[in-house]
């Protein structure tokens, strides 16, 4: 059954919205690619490009949270810069392990963060900045 992006997941700012449903699109592809026992190189190549992807994305939420003085910036970038680090663990689990658990492993540690993430930290950056923007509006 397919991940995906809800619109209760909008942070309100297309860009990052965008990039939010393009993650969850990738995390599909890898979940395809290892239930159709792609073979390793496969799914490194997938996983190097979520990986990739990601953090390009980071780097869009951090350039949005300077721009408009986020609070939370150094909490929400260790975020980022933890998850980073640890999905490179990830990366060296999913090429090492077998389909069933690499399933459980994409669910739990890279599809369940990122609601998490959404949810918790990003859904605080889009009010946020969603605030300052109508106050800058008025």
């Amino acid at each position: 059954m397919p991940v995906g992006w809800t619109p209760e997941m909008s942070v309100g700012i297309t860009e990052i919205d965008d990039q939010h449903k393009e993650l969850f699109k990738r995390a599909n592809v890898l979940l395809d690619a290892i239930k159709e026992s792609k073979s390793a190189d496969d799914i490194s190549r997938v996983v190097a490009f979520l990986q990739n992807y990601m953090a390009g994305h980071f780097d869009t939420e951090e350039k949005y949270m300077m721009r408009y003085g986020c609070p939370q910036y150094i909490s929400h970038k260790a975020r980022h810069t933890l998850y980073a680090m640890e999905f490179s663990g990830i990366k060296h689990s999913l090429i090492h392990t077998d389909s069933d658990a690499s399933v459980l492993l994409v669910k739990k540690r890279i599809v369940d963060w990122l609601i998490d993430h959404i949810q918790r930290e990003d859904m605080s950056l889009g009010s946020f900045i969603n605030s300052i923007k109508l106050k800058n509006a008025a």
